[in-house]
């Protein structure tokens, strides 16, 4: 790699000495992975609800447009490996590099849309849950707030460059000559900043119904930790930006990254792993319904734990229509399974 008077790097053949593996096949193999499992999971959740269930609510339709556009995030970062994503700098061309740049807009992009539709598909899961009005206000703020922050950001990346908007990355003038209308780092640590912690409230949000839960100890642990997996979303966040710094932090007077293309293979996965578990993680609970259909044995332990978690009460059904109104409306939603464990909350737990 070479950098003209006039400031543009020219990419040529590789030298003897400078290394030639890839991250492309790797990267690709990851982020195939991690789809497959997202249609899997996704077809459970939506074949459950529609065939055991007998219903396709909000949540539904809008974890349903966050995978479409995870898919298209996992497409973006596939069809950017042959241009030369996860190979070294002095191996990719100098008009491969630019698609690898327009392609990073669009993946951005997806990855943005997704992460919204995702965390409008936990709140509106939870707000469905939530036995009093003071929670629903609290959850229906962080659904307008995650909305507005969506909207803002989403086209913030598409007005900040017009109609070339691979030029919000830095390393635009040295490969194409061109000033950046916007420094990416900056960009990125402004909207991962607000993103991280977006997801970090949007997951706290329903582990005071958790923790209010009447079940024995290792019962309510174990319903911790499955509501604990989701925090893989913002720590992988965390990660992500984290990488970024530190390949930004190793530019050259080119203002240049020394490896861009290799190093980006492991931030666009970090993007990928982001958005696909935080669509895992937020349609597990609604796994049970097929969970149940092919582990029968499953289904009944399950029953039989809930009613002793609901004996020091008497029959389940009738603590529950003894319930606050704002606790009985769940009864007619019981498709996850945080909504019969919801059925041994006694109403004093919620004034």
């Amino acid at each position: 790699m070479s950098t003209r008077a006039d400031g543009v790097v020219e990419t040529g053949p590789s030298p003897v000495d400078q290394p030639t593996d890839s991250r492309g096949p790797l990267l690709a193999v990851a982020i195939s992975i991690f789809t497959a499992i997202t249609l899997i999971v996704m077809t459970m959740r939506i074949l459950g609800r529609a065939l055991f269930i007998k219903r396709i609510g909000a949540d539904d339709i809008t974890i349903l447009a966050a995978t479409i556009f995870a898919i298209a995030l996992s497409v973006v970062s596939l069809v950017s490996i042959p241009y030369g994503l996860g190979r070294h700098f002095h191996l990719v061309k100098s008009d491969e590099y630019q698609m690898i740049m327009h392609l990073g807009y669009f993946n951005h992009l997806s990855s943005l849309i997704s992460l919204g539709f995702t965390r409008a598909s936990i709140l509106l899961q939870v707000l469905r849950l939530a036995p009093t009005s003071k929670l629903r206000r609290i959850l229906q703020g962080l659904l307008i707030l995650s909305t507005i922050f969506t909207i803002i950001t989403l086209f913030s990346h598409i007005l900040i460059c017009g109609a070339q908007p691979s030029l919000y990355w830095t390393t635009v003038k040295a490969i194409t000559g061109e000033k950046p209308c916007m420094p990416y780092f900056r960009l990125q640590q402004v909207t991962s900043a607000w993103t991280i912690t977006l997801d970090f409230l949007v997951w706290l949000s329903p582990l005071r119904l958790v923790w209010m839960v009447k079940l024995r100890l290792w019962e309510k642990s174990v319903l911790l930790g499955a509501f604990a997996v989701g925090a893989i979303v913002w720590i992988s966040g965390i990660i992500r930006i984290c990488l970024i710094a530190n390949d930004f932090s190793k530019t050259t007077d080119a203002n240049v990254a020394p490896d861009p293309t290799y190093g980006m293979a492991v931030i666009a996965l970090w993007f990928t792993l982001e958005a696909h578990a935080a669509i895992i993680c937020t349609s597990l609970p609604a796994l049970r319904p097929v969970v149940g259909w092919c582990f029968p044995k499953l289904q009944v332990a399950g029953s039989r734990s809930g009613r002793t978690a609901g004996s020091s009460t008497g029959n389940m059904r009738e603590d529950f229509q003894a319930s606050k109104k704002s606790v009985k409306r769940l009864h007619s939603h019981q498709d996850c399974s945080t909504e019969d464990i919801m059925m041994s909350v006694q109403s004093d737990d919620w004034k």
